[in-house]
């Protein structure tokens, strides 16, 4: 769940006064992803302990756009990009 979203089944997206915060958006595991119910079952697991989440179906096409969405504004994927960054060595150093 922590790892960066890349091609994930589902996706669970925080929602936050009710408006989507696709910052705090999070790949479903795949172990969990292979059935809707399960998904359910994982969200309602995490209501109690995080907040509200929406589950996006990302196999369609209004999911694909979203997915797109989540992919450039998630936190996790923004912070893994920020590490695996080649760093640069000056002549300098």
């Amino acid at each position: 769940m922590l790892s960066p979203i890349e091609n994930p089944r589902y996706v669970l997206v925080f929602k936050k006064y009710k408006k989507l915060d696709y910052k705090n958006s999070f790949a479903c595991p795949a172990i969990f992803g292979q059935k809707k119910e399960i998904v359910e079952v994982f969200k309602n697991n995490l209501r109690g302990r995080i907040g509200e989440f929406e589950i996006l179906y990302t196999r369609n096409e209004i999911g694909r756009k979203k997915l797109i969405k989540c992919k450039k504004q998630s936190f996790i994927t923004k912070n893994e990009m920020a590490l695996k960054r080649k760093k640069k060595i000056s002549v300098f150093e």
